[in-house]
């Protein structure tokens, strides 16, 4: 299985920032043994941490507006999880199934 995203987690098992495939790629070959993680990881103040309490689509519109497929979910600077715009998607396709109005 690939890695598509890593969590970056201070000491004090707070959130930092995250570092994403893109990230990686963005360092050349002969600057892999230089860069650090700090260096590549967007912070988790750059849009991409929501709290658990922000609805299914307000995290869609959200990752529509960053061109982001998930975002980080923290509460109290702890790391809860993650939610992605294919579980979005799922969930709506479960409670809305197409081609089978609810029209009555």
């Amino acid at each position: 299985a690939s890695v598509e995203l890593v969590l970056v987690v201070g000491k004090d098992g707070r959130l930092v920032g995250v570092v994403g495939a893109r990230d990686v790629q963005t360092v050349s070959n002969g600057l892999w043994a230089f860069r650090r993680v700090a260096d590549i990881m967007q912070t988790s103040s750059d849009g991409m941490v929501v709290s658990p309490d922000l609805s299914a689509m307000q995290a869609l519109e959200q990752m529509l507006a960053l061109g982001a497929e998930r975002l980080v979910v923290v509460q109290d600077g702890q790391l809860l999880g993650l939610v992605t715009r294919a579980s979005i998607g799922h969930f709506i396709e479960q409670r809305h199934p197409s081609g089978k109005g609810s029209s009555s």
